[in-house]
């Protein structure tokens, strides 16, 4: 069943892609080291640094209303569960093209395929890269979908 109907409601809790800099006004007027570096870990299997913390963070192109839209079209609710209040988290890695690897799921409701479905969404979205002193960088991304049904 296609959630579309008007007595499903599908809320979403994700992070809000604002680039996040690390900065203290205070500390800038008195001229002092204002910024962190971005953190990352290498990643032996590929031969590379996956970054966990940057200076703006991957978002979707088209933001987050297309990946509100795109979950109404293409999520599927199982219609034997009822009532529903649970998060999935999904963790993969934005790649410095946009492109989506290592996805998989953290958190998941049992009984169901939302996950999946979740993972395949993901996988078709467009994405722009995030950076780190102005350069594109792989970063590892973790995002909650909130699933509300009543």
């Amino acid at each position: 069943m296609i959630i579309k109907r008007c007595y499903y409601k599908i809320l979403i809790g994700m992070i809000f892609w604002i680039p996040f800099v690390y900065k203290a006004h205070a500390q800038e007027r008195i001229g002092l080291i204002t910024e962190l570096p971005c953190q990352f870990y290498f990643d032996s299997v590929m031969n590379r640094k996956v970054y966990l913390t940057v200076d703006r963070l991957p978002e979707v192109k088209g933001g987050q209303e297309k990946i509100y839209k795109e979950m109404q079209n293409r999520l599927r609710y199982p219609s034997d569960l009822g009532n529903m209040d649970s998060i999935i988290v999904a963790q993969f890695v934005v790649e410095v093209n946009g492109k989506v690897t290592g996805k998989k799921i953290i958190k998941d409701i049992e009984a169901t395929n939302l996950g999946t479905q979740i993972l395949s969404l993901i996988d078709n979205l467009k994405w722009y890269p995030g950076t780190c002193n102005g350069n594109a960088v792989p970063m590892q991304f973790q995002l909650p979908f909130r699933i509300l049904i009543q």
